[in-house]
């Protein structure tokens, strides 16, 4: 090598350290990370400006300093790029609090006793009468034909079923609901239920409410836990009837977990949802029970229209009318105006 080109190469290490320098202090500001996105095309550019033995010094420091701007305002603009999605982003979470909040603002008691009932249908049992069958069991025994036309004459009355959610929404926040709305619910966990009454509803698109107790759940005439997944997944709700179906009123603090908190994590487990809802067993509530429910995670509880709303907790004093075998639509409607007005 001549003793020229070797000052030239000398030179040239030396602004390459100094550039070095310059890249080093750069990085704290964090544009040496920026510059290493773009490495493949800069890194060829640089290598091949600094070793061109036929560049000055000079000249090669220019070259440099070109290549450095060059990347900065390159990083500058991906940077600018990267910061808008995170500003709408930010944007889209606040609106959506906002919105979260508004939703989940709940009206005071008395504004909830104040809103027009929607009715809420209980059966238990959906069978034919035995030959000279107890008046009493008539009551809740409802004959196949009969359950049929009594859903058959809400379909074509043009009534809409409701979920607990939605009539939740509607006592809680103003939530709207679909015209001639009705809630169609289900007690102890019977068989039939899922062969007959969910088959049914299936037929005109109506949901049910299916309260379990849950120590008959895979007994033999009962429903089972696959029952209750399917129903769940069909778009009915699964909700909480205790575990053995004892009153209320009778309970002591030791049975709260084996009644409330126990029923309900059996069966969020089977079906993979919030169990949310509670029916009292025959139909009794108890106001000290109210916030026992409360504190357990039920969001409301159902009772019947024998007793009166409770002033303080409304929610958990919500009323259903029990079905008679004997009735047919008309009469069922016109029990359902007479009890919800």
């Amino acid at each position: 090598m001549l003793y020229g080109e070797t000052l030239t190469h000398f030179a040239i290490k030396k602004d390459l350290i100094i550039f070095s320098k310059i890249l080093f202090h750069l990085s704290s500001i964090n544009i040496a990370f920026n510059l290493s996105i773009q490495s493949k095309f800069f890194k060829k550019l640089f290598f091949t400006i600094a070793y061109s033995a036929s560049q000055t010094p000079k000249k090669l420091m220019k070259k440099f300093f070109v290549i450095l701007l060059s990347a900065f305002a390159f990083a500058k603009c991906d940077d600018s790029q990267k910061e808008k999605p995170s500003t709408a982003k930010a944007n889209s979470t606040v609106s959506t609090a906002k919105i979260t909040a508004a939703v989940n603002r709940i009206t005071d008691a008395a504004t909830i006793l104040q809103k027009k009932q929607v009715p809420v249908l209980c059966y238990h049992h959906i069978e034919d009468w035995k030959p000279n069958e107890k008046a009493s069991l008539k009551l809740l025994l409802v004959p196949v034909a009969n359950f049929k036309e009594q859903i058959k004459s809400l379909a074509d009355s043009g009534y809409h079923t409701i979920t607990p959610d939605e009539y939740y929404a509607y006592l809680t926040t103003g939530a709207p609901l679909p015209s001639k709305p009705v809630m169609i619910t289900f007690d102890d966990t019977d068989g039939e239920q899922y062969t007959i009454g969910a088959a049914e509803l299936n037929k005109y698109h109506f949901k049910g409410v299916f309260f379990i107790m849950t120590i008959a759940l895979n007994k033999k005439n009962y429903m089972s836990a696959a029952h209750l997944k399917e129903l769940s997944d069909e778009g009915h709700v699964i909700a909480a009837h205790t575990w053995d179906h004892n009153r209320v009123d009778r309970y002591t603090e030791k049975d709260y977990e084996k009644e409330f908190i126990k029923p309900k994590q059996q069966l969020e487990a089977i079906t993979g949802k919030p169990v949310d809802y509670f029916a009292y067993p025959f139909g009794l509530e108890d106001p000290k029970i109210f916030p026992v429910l409360e504190k357990c995670g039920y969001k409301a509880a159902y009772q019947l229209v024998q007793y009166k709303r409770d002033s303080t907790y409304p929610l958990y004093s919500i009323r259903r009318m029990i079905v008679p075998g004997a009735w047919n639509g008309a009469t069922m409607q016109k029990w359902m105006k007479q009890h919800f007005n």
